[in-house]
């Protein structure tokens, strides 16, 4: 357990003694003999009797005691966590976290829990008992987040400096910002960015920049404009206010761009993070750099901006003498999605460097040109492992008849990122109406490979597919080892619909018993698709609320399969959300919903942080609009205002 030891120093420098927020209830029904009661403290009512001067040759012995008492309770929870019944197992994980929060207030037991759940999770070939000990382990992390941030940020600067190893100090902000972006946390950063040392001043800006509250906005603005401070602080600052995505940065960041050197560079990346057309023409300035990773980062910025104007200044310098710009450039040319750079591309297919040619295959998959299939093809046999699974995943993408038995050869590649992007585009192929049912046994000897993603894209592609011979082999999927092919498997049940009514009785097993909620949340969209009760799409609807991001975005992609109208509302409060994956998610299956009221919150999508929300967003409102302005958030509005009815 040696990574809790930075954030454990600094609840001890802090005084940090109290974990502040408990875990969520489960509301599933707990049983009696699972459900005991939370730890203990038996030492505390004998402290309050005994004087100072008796406490101190006594503390050892009572440490030990409760730390004993500790592990007898884990032990037991441990052995209920291979019970038959759901609700036992979810109760008995529920008390070993109890358990946790309770040793966070007190340090010196946390190794030795610990390193008793990782024990047991070795010993077990119980794949239910390895589950939920692995999901109890991510839990630490997560509740110490949540007892220690406050104080922590509360006495930033001296934590800081009483830390005296910078790589722990760093370290331990950065899991901080991860945990809690809240903006009631942002107030001791931006002062300490007026400290007196540089170090607590870089790492406030750092931090900022996590977090991603706006508010922070105008005080690194004026920290980038203090030419007192070193180049490494503002470059942190630089970093910080592209990390946020503000556009009131741009025209400071242009002007960071004019200096040159390093801060050219620097300021090119954060313009691309912020994905405003102002910068443009500062970047292709950018792009003509004699430094070649300043033109690449320009390259790869202009490419997030998705401007056109960008597309001939790329092309020319596609043959850039140096790897990591030809690279860069194919990459920008792909997001750009512009068709004059096919021929380009196509010939970038043919590079000595492996890098370029893997850039080259998955740019040309997003323009989606047929020109570029058999150019593909050939990539499938490429040397390199990477260039033959873009090859296939951008045939997927492309769609086309002959496609089809190539990508049914490379299932058998001996590379497992090839099996899995072949069976990817085989059933991606499968929505379009282009499948050959040549491929269903090939998928169907995936779900035993050895490799859990070839085994998920497998479970996935047979339900795209859709065939009643791929229900038996995804019904046995349901009990994988590996909670991704189970969570495959049941959404592939759903895509499957009727044929796959035999299948009712395990998903709903597996609804009510699987220890990780995105499986139940698959589960109950194939319930849902399979019984139309109302039951599952609520469960879906309310998981679409939960604490974990992963939870989340699978319960928005699960709303957008269903296109159902009733999901408008979570769906557009989904792309508020905090992490980056779902809103994209969301706003793609506002895009699917079909529905015209979707388009003014995915035009306001347009100013997202993040661009691949941004590229996201245009591609739906072009789905639900028939127009093509891009990432251009005013045309978009200037469009919709004169066409809404």
């Amino acid at each position: 357990m040696r990574w809790l030891q930075p954030l454990l120093t600094a609840a001890l420098i802090l005084g940090c003694t109290s974990a502040r927020i408990s875990p969520q209830r489960e509301k599933k029904p707990v049983a009696a003999d699972a459900a005991k009661p939370r730890p203990p403290a038996p030492h505390k009512e004998t402290e309050q009797k005994q004087t100072t001067e008796q406490k101190q040759p006594i503390v050892a012995d009572k440490k030990r005691t409760v730390l004993e008492e500790l592990k007898r309770r884990v032990k037991e929870q441990m052995r209920l966590l291979s019970s038959e019944d759901g609700a036992v197992r979810i109760a008995a994980r529920r008390e070993i976290e109890r358990i946790i929060i309770f040793c966070f207030t007190k340090p010196w037991f946390i190794d030795e829990i610990g390193n008793l759940i990782q024990e047991r999770m070795r010993s077990t070939k119980d794949v239910q008992v390895k589950n939920s000990l692995e999901q109890i382990l991510r839990k630490y992390e997560e509740y110490l987040g949540w007892g220690l941030t406050e104080e922590v940020v509360k006495r930033f600067p001296d934590a800081l400096e009483r830390l005296s190893d910078l790589k722990t100090r760093k370290e331990m902000l950065h899991k901080l910002a991860g945990w809690r972006k809240d903006a009631t946390v942002v107030k001791p950063f931006i002062r300490a960015l007026m400290d007196k040392r540089e170090q607590v001043r870089r790492l406030a800006a750092e931090t900022l920049g996590i977090i991603g509250d706006k508010s922070a906005v105008p005080p690194l603005i004026e920290a980038l404009k203090d030419r007192n401070r070193s180049w490494g602080e503002r470059a942190t600052v630089v970093w910080a206010l592209g990390s946020i995505g503000d556009r009131r940065a741009v025209m400071p960041l242009i002007a960071a761009s004019k200096e040159g050197g390093n801060m050219r560079a620097a300021a090119a990346d954060a313009l691309g993070e912020i994905g405003d057309k102002r910068a443009v023409q500062a970047l292709l300035e950018a792009l003509k750099d004699k430094e070649w990773w300043i033109g690449a980062t320009a390259a790869r910025a202009l490419g997030k901006i998705g401007d056109k104007r960008a597309v001939e200044p790329l092309i020319k310098v596609i043959k850039h003498k140096w790897m990591w710009m030809r690279a860069a450039v194919a990459e920008a040319l792909g997001r750009i999605g512009d068709k004059r750079a096919v021929a380009p591309l196509i010939n970038a297919l043919k590079d000595k460097e492996k890098r370029v040619r893997a850039a080259a295959a998955r740019a040309l998959g997003r323009i989606g040109d047929k020109r570029a299939i058999k150019p593909l093809i050939r990539a499938l046999n490429d040397k390199d492992g990477l260039v033959r699974a873009l090859a296939a995943r951008s045939l997927g993408r492309i769609g086309d008849k002959p496609v089809v038995q190539p990508l049914i050869s490379a299932l058998k590649d001996r590379d497992w990122r090839v099996r899995a992007d072949a069976a990817l585009a085989l059933g991606k192929l499968a929505l379009r109406k282009i499948a050959d049912k040549k491929a269903i046994p090939k998928l169907i000897d995936l779900l035993g490979d050895k490799v859990w993603w070839v085994r998920a894209d497998a479970a996935l592609a047979l339900g795209r597919i859709g065939d009643k011979v791929g229900v038996p082999p995804l019904v046995r999927a349901l009990n994988d080892r590996d909670w991704r092919v189970r969570a495959a498997a049941a959404r592939a049940l759903g895509k499957i619909g009727c044929p796959a009514k035999n299948a009712l009785h395990q998903l709903r097993k597996l609804w009510k018993n699987d220890a990780k909620t995105v499986v139940r949340v698959w589960a109950a969209y194939a319930l849902y698709i399979l019984c139309k009760k109302r039951e599952f799409f609520s469960y879906i609807i309310e998981a679409a609320k939960s604490k974990k991001g992963r939870v989340r975005e699978a319960s928005v992609k699960a709303l957008g399969e269903l296109r159902d109208r009733r999901a408008f509302a979570t769906l557009v409060n989904a792309l508020t959300d905090r992490i980056a994956g779902v809103c994209i998610v969301a706003v793609s299956a506002l895009g699917e919903l079909g529905d015209r009221r979707a388009v003014p919150p995915l035009i306001n999508a347009l100013k997202s942080r993040w661009w691949q929300v941004r590229h996201s967003a245009a591609r739906s409102l072009k789905r639900l609009t028939g127009q093509d302005f891009g990432t251009d958030y005013n045309q978009w509005l200037k469009w919709w205002q004169n066409h809404q009815k």
